[in-house]
């Protein structure tokens, strides 16, 4: 029995710590979306070169990987399927809210 609450606590953990993860991964994507916003202007403007844009835009990128990522599931041991709570807490992470299971 006591396994059983150490397991549960163990993934209670894990989720929170997901959950932080995620919440600086939509923070770096949404600061790596201004960052290319100003860039674009900069090069229409002749303050930057085109290699700066491409910079920037493998930038906002590669930080949009880790939303689709969990979009689809897949940081979910189960790959997805059945899952309902931790999906409809990681869409609302991802929508800046929190929702509670």
């Amino acid at each position: 029995m006591l396994t059983a609450f150490q397991n549960v606590a163990d993934a209670l953990y894990a989720l929170q710590s997901d959950a932080e993860s995620l919440r600086a991964a939509v923070a770096a994507e949404a600061a790596a979306q201004v960052t290319l916003d100003l860039t674009r202007k900069q090069l229409a403007l002749g303050a930057v070169t085109y290699l700066a844009l491409l910079s920037a835009q493998q930038a906002y990128l590669s930080s949009g990987f880790i939303r689709r990522f969990i979009n689809r599931g897949a940081w979910l041991p189960s790959g997805g399927r059945g899952d309902e709570i931790c999906c409809g807490r990681a869409a609302a992470l991802l929508n800046g809210g929190s929702q509670r299971p």
